[in-house]
This record gives structure tokens, sequence and C-alpha cells, in this order.
């Protein structure tokens, strides 16, 4: 099984606690794993191999966030959607609130456009579109998600959407009549 493979099949993280939370529940510093899927990782007996080959497991998700961090354009629109969700938040709870001053706040719209931005940075999109995908409560949706998204983070994002338009229609026409 390869490094890859583990890493889908358990569903292996990089997990970096505070320092404080590593003292509190006396951690070892330095990099540690967690591990989603625990009852099919020991059901398996495969803790070993992840003893065995924790620092390649490292490298490997080290780089594949390297490759999502260099995406052209993902951070900005990650912030600004994230500016947008605390405006609506912000002006949300301004107008809910009982006191009429709450109203009058001085709340100013973002001037970022997400919208634009995603248009200015196609890939960054592509992958944000195949993020959404693979969160999914379908599991078959999910699947197609994942895979997108190595593509996307392969630097092949056209390709991708095409892929996942094609099998989310593969989908729809397969439980057309469920």
């Amino acid at each position: 099984m390869t490094i890859k493979e583990v890493v889908e099949k358990y569903r292996v993280s990089l997990y970096n606690p505070s320092a404080e939370y590593r003292a509190e529940n006396n951690l070892p510093d330095g990099e540690l794993l967690y591990v989603e899927n625990i009852d099919l990782l020991k059901s398996d007996d495969m803790s070993d191999y992840i003893r065995e080959h924790k620092q390649e497991i490292i490298n490997f998700l080290k780089e594949k966030e390297a490759k999502i961090a260099s995406i052209p354009g993902l951070k900005e629109i990650e912030a600004s959607e994230k500016e947008r969700q605390n405006f609506r938040h912000n002006f949300n709870v301004a107008f809910d609130s009982e006191n009429t001053a709450g109203i009058q706040a001085n709340l100013k719209m973002p001037d970022s456009d997400p919208a634009a931005l995603r248009k200015k940075y196609p890939q960054a999109d592509a992958y944000l579109q195949m993020k959404d995908l693979a969160g999914s409560y379908n599991f078959e949706l999910s699947a197609i998600g994942n895979k997108a998204i190595e593509m996307v983070i392969d630097g092949d994002w056209q390709k991708a959407l095409e892929y996942a338009d094609n099998e989310q229609q593969k989908l729809v026409e397969k439980h057309q009549w469920d």
C-alpha cells in the first residue's frame, strides 16, 4: 500500500496543537498525525505501518499542503469570503438587537468581491468548488470531489471540472429512477 493510499483510506492528516494543549495533555513536541478512521486502521492492523512510515506520511502531507497553498488567488478568495461572512453576521446581530443603536451601527460593506476573485483565479475557484463537492454527505459525490481535488492540486483544474461534471451527470442518469 502506498503512502497516498494509506492517507486516503485511513484519512490521515497533520495534527499540530498549540503548546498549551500539548503541555496539558502531555503530548510530545514535533509533528503529530491524526487518523480519523482509527477503527479501520486497527482492524487492518496498520498501526505499526503508520509508526514506521510516519516521516514519509508527514512529508507527503506537507507537500500536498504546499501545493494547495501555491494555488494562485486561493488565500485572497478565502479571505474575501470570510470578510463577507463576518459582515453578514455583524449586520444580523446589529439588526436583531433590541437596542435601536445596533441598527445604526457603522457597518461598512466589504470592498472585496469574492465572485470577481473567483473569475480572476479559475484554478482557486475550481479547487473551492471541488472542496465543496468533496464535503458532500452523498458518498458518491464526495468521492468525485476528492478525485477532482487531486486533479486541481496537480494543476489540471480544467480537466477536474470536466471530470466532475461528467461524473455527476452519470450519477444523475444512474439514479434517475431510484
